[in-house]
């Protein structure tokens, strides 16, 4: 892979962790002002908030394997049991990131009877494309798996 994708995926990948973690401190005192906004949300802002803050963590996560997947790349190791096992938590955080915002729109929506026509759209959109990052991971797992077992093969031949 070549040094500039590298350094710019790594800069890419500082800036996102560095936003999720400025989210993680903002999110307590926005939803404070979403309760005084929205006087019949006032007691989902504390698991809501809480729920959010989690949600960021897996983000952070995800971010942490993409980061040791790169490094896996340029030390020209990516065909080891170490790359799959990140593929896997990364869609293990798709997943759990999926399910979670699930969770909370359908919550929302269902037994709130509130959110309106932007909590569905979200609700929906969050769950295709979190399904379609997590097939898309277990596919690249699954290659990868495969690709790892066909290098090691060939290792022993040469």
């Amino acid at each position: 892979m070549s040094k500039i994708i590298v350094l710019v995926l790594r800069i890419t990948l500082v800036f996102f962790l560095l936003s999720a973690v400025l989210a993680q401190v903002l999110v307590p005192s926005i939803a404070a002002d979403v309760g005084k906004n929205l006087p019949e949300l006032q007691h989902l802002v504390v698991p809501y908030a809480m729920l959010a803050i989690i949600a960021i963590l897996i983000f952070q996560v995800a971010i942490i394997a993409v980061w040791k997947l790169t490094s896996l790349v340029t030390a020209n190791s990516l065909f080891t049991p170490a790359a799959p096992r990140l593929c896997k938590v990364i869609l293990i955080c798709a997943a759990a990131a999926t399910a979670l915002s699930t969770l909370v729109f359908g919550h929302l929506i269902l037994i709130e009877n509130n959110g309106g026509p932007g909590a569905v759209y979200m609700l929906v959109i969050g769950l295709f494309v979190g399904v379609a990052i997590a097939l898309t991971m277990y596919v690249l797992g699954q290659m990868l798996d495969a690709a790892t077992r066909e290098h090691n093969e060939l290792k022993e031949v040469i």
